[in-house]
């Protein structure tokens, strides 16, 4: 079965918006009493880097952050997409194509940067 663009980049919208429709899992105790970053800092934490991401369903993705506002992600299923990335106090924004503006909490935790994905979840972005 062949899938449309449409279909593929609808689904991976919902997968990084951390849709409702997809959680199944609830915040991690004691997220929002972790030390927050500036956007400024944030930025300098992100751009020119590359982040493995793994979700408790035990999907993956890797995100790419380039420093001309474009990120890259490529999912462990094979779909890859793209769009604009932008920090603000607390908080990263992505947009893309076919996936609205989100903006996720972050925190972190020691030199790990924590995200909380609009389902709740939080997820770690590992450093590749």
């Amino acid at each position: 079965m062949k899938l449309s663009k449409n279909f593929l980049s609808t689904t991976l919208g919902l997968m990084l918006l951390g849709s409702p429709l997809m959680a199944q899992t609830t915040t991690t105790p004691g997220f929002s009493d972790l030390p927050s970053l500036t956007a400024q800092e944030l930025g300098s934490k992100l751009e020119q880097k590359v982040f493995l991401v793994q979700l408790k369903s035990g999907d993956t993705w890797r995100l790419d952050f380039r420093s001309n506002g474009f990120f890259y992600v490529n999912t462990g299923t094979g779909y890859s997409a793209s769009g604009k990335w932008r920090t603000e106090d607390g908080k990263l924004c992505t947009e893309g194509k076919y996936l609205a503006t989100v903006c996720n909490d972050a925190r972190l935790d020691g030199d790990t940067m924590l995200f909380l994905l609009d389902s709740g979840e939080v997820v770690r972005y590992l450093p590749k």
